[in-house]
């Protein structure tokens, strides 16, 4: 049997766990549902190349090498792109825009 002490730890660190994982989830804005070529994605000034089902925060900075294709899907509203490069654009909470 789980006591009153035992049970209000628990509940507290659930609480943390469930307020971190909704910080953490207001971030996220879209995810690559295709990346062909050399795409590279910049957040936090730390550059990486992109994959397939990866997740993106608002404001990371995504760079389409030419003949690149990238494909995008936004959680909030929807909406789905298409980018052919060479191109750079800032991902943002509903859609992408392009910065070069």
């Amino acid at each position: 049997m789980i006591s009153n002490k035992q049970f209000r730890w628990s509940a507290l660190l659930f609480s943390l766990l469930l307020f971190g994982l909704t910080i953490g989830a207001s971030k996220r804005c879209a995810m690559v549902v295709e990346t062909r070529g050399n795409n590279t994605l910049t957040v936090d000034d730390k550059s990486a190349r992109m994959r397939t089902l990866q997740v993106l925060p608002a404001e990371a900075q995504v760079n389409v090498a030419e003949g690149a294709i990238l494909r995008l899907s936004y959680f909030s509203s929807g909406k789905k792109e298409k980018i052919t490069g060479p191109c750079s654009l800032r991902i943002g909470t509903g859609a992408s825009e392009l910065i070069e």
